[in-house]
């Protein structure tokens, strides 16, 4: 991972604040809180419970016990199967609308549609 690479979600600096990040087979490199962000609505209540069960184990567990690896492992396999730009997550959420509207009119400015007169 380059010293410069962005957070294919939030375009944060990845290697800033030591927050664990995800780098997919596409390319994109993803902060584990955006993934999870992003992910969680698609998983069903099971997994989105197993999800929260895992995070509150590994907080939990010190850092040199050996099941940590495996708890690290089962909810890497959750959020992290695969990419969610990529992905079955991108083909579900393509009816979906942008969340930050806002966001996009300051990168690009308002769009200015107006409607023809016929």
């Amino acid at each position: 991972v380059k010293t410069n690479a962005r957070c294919a979600i939030t375009n944060k600096l990845v290697l800033k604040d030591g927050e664990p990040f995800y780098v997919f087979p596409s390319g994109y490199v993803i902060l584990a809180s955006a993934l999870k962000k992003e992910v969680m609505p698609y998983l069903n209540e099971k997994q989105r419970s197993r999800v929260l069960e895992l995070e509150e184990e590994l907080k939990a567990a010190p850092e040199s016990e050996p099941s940590r690896e495996k708890l690290q492992t089962e909810l890497d396999g959750l959020i992290a199967a695969e990419c969610p730009l990529t992905g079955t997550v991108m083909i579900e959420s393509i009816d979906r609308g942008f969340d930050k509207s806002d966001e996009i009119d300051n990168l690009f400015g308002p769009l200015n549609i107006e409607r023809a007169e016929v």
